[in-house]
């Protein structure tokens, strides 16, 4: 297969630094850990992690703005803020 596209990013040091470490892990160039990952969709299991808890704390924050809305107290608001304490608790 020919690799004749080019594709640029930008990142900090940080982000650089990061992938770096993460293609050196993995015995790779850069280039070959980036095409991995945006191909095949391959995370470490800190990525994974990491959108897992930025996913939990978005649903914390509808739960919480639901929370605010509902006049009384509702069973239904109630189940969510439970389910959302689970995924808490299984990280």
């Amino acid at each position: 297969m020919a690799r004749d596209k080019f594709i640029t990013v930008k990142c900090s040091e940080a982000e650089y630094q990061r992938i770096s470490q993460g293609a050196s892990k993995s015995n790779k160039p850069v280039s070959s850990y980036l095409r991995a990952l945006g191909t095949e969709g391959r995370y470490t299991k800190k990525a994974k992690r990491e959108i897992g808890i930025t996913a939990i704390v978005k649903m914390t924050q509808l739960c919480n703005d639901t929370r605010k809305k509902v006049v009384d107290d509702d069973p239904i608001v109630d189940l969510l803020q439970e389910g959302v304490d689970k995924l808490w608790q299984s990280l």
